[in-house]
């Protein structure tokens, strides 16, 4: 960890300042400087992506196709469901608690969960189970776009899995050959590895060639752990790509099908029907807005207790000391020069003496 000094310099003119004032103008650029880190650069938050209300337009959801606005609030509520289990992971989030009423994390989680089952499910499966009748061409491209997209995604998942698993089986076999063709003697892992002397052990080449493959071993287990856990974890985006691709498919096969869609007689009339799926599609924008701002609640509020600025950007290592240093000025300075002179004299003038003393001799 690097160690830097911050220090106040201040002429005669300010010696009056006391210690305890400069101890207080130090502490206060240190935090000043922490406070600016955190709310301009995210310095006191955790590392984790969470979403943010900007993501939800209430115009947007007013103006769009009825079918597309209700799938848009399905998948919003999908990433705000995602992002809860990341920050429940944080240390504290399961306990922590927002609002006068005590609202946790998982009560907002729950919320959505009966959003989805009540409100927004019901509400596209009445779509699935009839014909829009207003721009059918515009619901159909859509899903057709959707379908073609999710089969690129499947597509690069399930190369991604192939080209992961190829890589472990070459590995592997490899590793096993590497092993298998090693001769068995002195230099073995499995010979002895360390010859005993008088006094000392004698560490030969055996034992420094175990302490290589016991590193080398190592290092296959953490290579192999890696392309698992990428194996497990583009399956799982493989599963959650499948899904989804099935559900447009659903769609799409029960909007085709001319029998699916309902008699004219029964029909609801279409000016109530879209009424009503207006004023559901805004109650479901509401609830999901309240649930990105609580989500938003919860993270700051555990970065904050979490992740104190002051503890995590400096440490105050010792007191602050005052030191005085006093300037030379042009008084001191010819006094100096005129003792300086003085003693050059005096050793030009012992020299001399010297000199005519002792003389020198000459042969």
């Amino acid at each position: 960890m690097p160690i830097y000094n911050l220090e106040f310099f201040q002429d005669t003119r300010a010696s009056s300042i006391p210690l305890k004032v400069q101890a207080k103008i130090l502490n206060d650029i240190l935090e000043t400087w922490a406070r600016v880190a955190v709310h301009s650069k995210g310095a006191g938050d955790y590392q984790v992506s969470v979403i943010s209300a900007n993501v939800l337009n209430k115009e947007e959801i007013e103006n769009l196709n009825y079918f597309i606005a209700t799938d848009l609030l399905r998948l919003t509520t999908k990433r705000i469901k995602n992002d809860i289990q990341k920050v429940r992971e944080l240390p504290g989030a399961e306990v922590l608690e927002i609002g006068k009423k005590g609202l946790k994390l998982g009560d907002v989680y729950y919320r959505l969960e009966d959003l989805e089952k009540f409100k927004l499910n019901p509400l596209a499966d009445f779509l699935r189970r009839t014909k829009p009748t207003l721009h059918l061409d515009e619901v159909l491209a859509y899903l057709e776009n959707q379908i073609f997209e999710l089969k690129l995604k499947y597509d690069k998942a399930v190369s991604y899995i192939d080209l992961y698993r190829d890589s472990l089986d070459r590995y592997l076999s490899e590793s096993t050959r590497d092993y298998t063709s090693r001769p068995a003697g002195r230099d073995h892992p499995g010979a002895s590895t360390i010859e005993m002397g008088t006094t000392i052990p004698q560490l030969g080449e055996s034992f420094l060639q175990s302490v290589i493959n016991m590193a080398r071993k190592n290092m296959d287990v953490e290579f192999r752990q890696k392309l698992t856990l990428d194996i497990i974890s583009v399956g799982k985006d493989k599963s959650a790509i499948e899904y989804e691709l099935q559900y447009y498919r659903d769609i799409y096969e029960r909007i085709t099908k001319p029998e699916e869609t309902v008699p004219s007689g029964k029909a609801e009339p279409q000016e109530n029907s879209l009424k009503r799926f207006k004023t559901s599609q805004l109650e479901i924008y509401d609830q999901l807005s309240e649930a990105i701002d609580n989500l938003n609640e919860f993270y700051n509020k555990l970065s904050k207790i979490n992740l104190i600025p002051e503890s995590r950007l400096y440490t105050v290592m010792e007191p602050v000391l005052s030191k005085t240093l006093k300037s030379l000025n042009i008084r001191r300075l010819i006094l100096l020069m005129i003792l300086a002179w003085i003693v050059a004299e005096g050793v030009i003038i012992a020299g001399i003496r010297w000199k005519s003393l002792f003389p020198t001799r000459t042969s």
